[in-house]
Formats: C-alpha cells, sequence, structure tokens
C-alpha cells in the first residue's frame, strides 16, 4: 500500500478495517500476536495526509497538532476501560507528549465543516483500536501529519521529521505505561 500511495495492500484489502472479516495476512497476524502474546497495551502509529483538514481553514477553526490521539472508544467496550482511557489516560498521554516537545490533541477525526453530521466517529470494531479494546487492552491510536510531497526536506518524504514525530509519541506512551 506505502509504495502504491494507499491505504489498500495488494490483495485491495483495507488494513485499518479488516479486524472483524480477517480477510488480509495482516490482519490475521496482528490477531495471532494478541491472542499468543500476554499483551497489556498497544500503540497503533498512523499517519494522515496533508489533504485531510480537520476543519476548514476558512471557517477559522484548522488545527494541525504534531499528533492526534484516540483511545478504544467502541460503546460496547468493558465500562472501567472505557472510561479510564477516555478520561484518565487520553488526557495524561496528550499532556506528556506536549510535555516532550510535541503539539498534541485528542482525536478530532475528519470533520470538514461546522455544520457537518457526526458520523460513526471511527467506533467501529473492524479497527484494530477498538477490535484490540474488545479483548482488554488499553490501547491507543496515535496520527501524526504527512508532509506535503512538493515540499523539499533534508530526507525523502521529510522521513527524519516525521520519525521524530513518532519517537515522541512511543516515548510518551511508554513514559504514561511505566
Amino acid at each position: 500500500g506505502r509504495d502504491n500511495h494507499s491505504r489498500y495492500n495488494d490483495n485491495r484489502g483495507n488494513l485499518n478495517i479488516d479486524f472483524l472479516r480477517l480477510e488480509q495476512p495482516e490482519t490475521r497476524l496482528l490477531d495471532a500476536l494478541l491472542h499468543d502474546y500476554q499483551i497489556d497495551a498497544v500503540l497503533d502509529l498512523h499517519e494522515s495526509s496533508t489533504q485531510k483538514k480537520i476543519l476548514t481553514l476558512s471557517q477559522g477553526y484548522l488545527v494541525n497538532p504534531g499528533a492526534q490521539y484516540e483511545v478504544g472508544n467502541n460503546p460496547n467496550l468493558y465500562p472501567a476501560l472505557l472510561n479510564f482511557g477516555q478520561k484518565k489516560l487520553l488526557p495524561e498521554l496528550i499532556q506528556l507528549t506536549q510535555k516532550n516537545g510535541l503539539k498534541s490533541e485528542h482525536y478530532h477525526g475528519e470533520i470538514l465543516q461546522l455544520g457537518q453530521p457526526v458520523g460513526h466517529g471511527g467506533l467501529k470494531l473492524s479497527n484494530f483500536r477498538n477490535y484490540s479494546a474488545i479483548h482488554g487492552l488499553f490501547s491507543v491510536l496515535v496520527e501524526n501529519p504527512l508532509d506535503p510531497k512538493a515540499g523539499h526536506y533534508a530526507t525523502p518524504g521529510n522521513i527524519a521529521k516525521r520519525m521524530e514525530k513518532q519517537f515522541i509519541c512511543i516515548l510518551s506512551f511508554l513514559e504514561l505505561l511505566k
């Protein structure tokens, strides 16, 4: 998928939402890891397109954090885990990430305009964050922005800076869990 600039793999499967069907080898592998090892927490690293605006600048609400976080949020999750993740751990993770030098916020999703009706908001169990959380894990999605393809960077695609952002997110997550 990466080589084709697509979220689909070579089998034309969308790995972001294949965790109920488990049709793709990559998602079956992650499912096996969840079941074969005693994992307590998962950090699901993503990058979002620069074309995906959180709110439109013309409406005066464009924000561009270095990281957006969301925890498992499906309403069918164990209520204590859902509440603990949303009310305690998520705010602490955002605060830690900011303390570590990266502007961070709660995940806004794909809000394109203020009058937009709220959709499923990533609540489906088919995404890895909710799929792993339904199995009792503390599960976090982090989304870092990609840089514009047309930019001029010290490394191809500005990969060095993008990796720095993800590294801060990983360190903050591990610091939270210790």
